[in-house]
């Protein structure tokens, strides 16, 4: 999540800041290269809109038609591939990441977000009774030598079955399964573009 994020910054940066870079980079390849490079103030005709020859500068083609739009379109992809819900599942299996004890558990955002994402799944008084698992779990796991040196939800899952835990946290249990078997689309999308960052 945290990557998805910074993501977004680093691409509102870019849109906001990269352009003066960019020129300045090119350039400096171009001075190097012994290539031409057009005059920034000069008018520039765009033959392919209807636009009058001394519409626009060149400086301004090449920042709000090629740059800005490049930009905003990878934007667009990174907000395609990380839909509200992707991004509420990825929240979701942050917040019940199992290394260091549980000690990132957020139990308000685990309750918030399972009923938000499976609200056929979960009802409100489940939703009640998941705050209590979680909260004797977060207790738990630190003390219970057979529940720690987790690394991944699917651990939990697997060492919460073996101990037994499943049927003291069933709800825990639920959640966690459901989180693992993601509609294979999301999931496709989501780790796909994670791969790319």
């Amino acid at each position: 999540m945290d990557d998805v994020v910074t993501t977004e910054k680093l691409i509102q940066n870019l849109r906001d800041n990269g352009c003066d870079n960019l020129i300045s980079d090119v350039t400096l390849f171009c001075g190097k290269q012994g290539i031409i490079l057009p005059n920034m103030a000069d008018f520039c005709a765009d033959y392919i809109r209807s636009r009058a020859k001394n519409e626009i500068t060149v400086e301004h083609h090449y920042r709000c038609d090629i740059f800005t739009v490049a930009v905003d379109q990878q934007a667009q992809e990174l907000n395609c591939r990380f839909s509200e819900q992707a991004t509420e599942l990825l929240r979701l299996c942050t917040s019940l990441d199992p290394r260091d004890s549980l000690s990132s558990l957020k139990i308000d955002v685990v309750c918030s977000l399972a009923s938000k994402v499976y609200p056929a799944d979960f009802s409100e008084q489940e939703i009640s009774t998941l705050r209590l698992q979680l909260q004797h779990c977060a207790l738990d796991v630190p003390t219970n030598s057979m529940l720690q040196i987790l690394t991944t939800i699917a651990n939990l899952c697997l060492r919460l079955a073996e101990t037994r835990k499943s049927d003291d946290y069933y709800l825990i249990d639920r959640l966690i399964r459901l989180v693992l078997t993601l509609p294979v689309s999301t999931a496709e999308r989501v780790f796909f573009y994670s791969e790319i960052f």
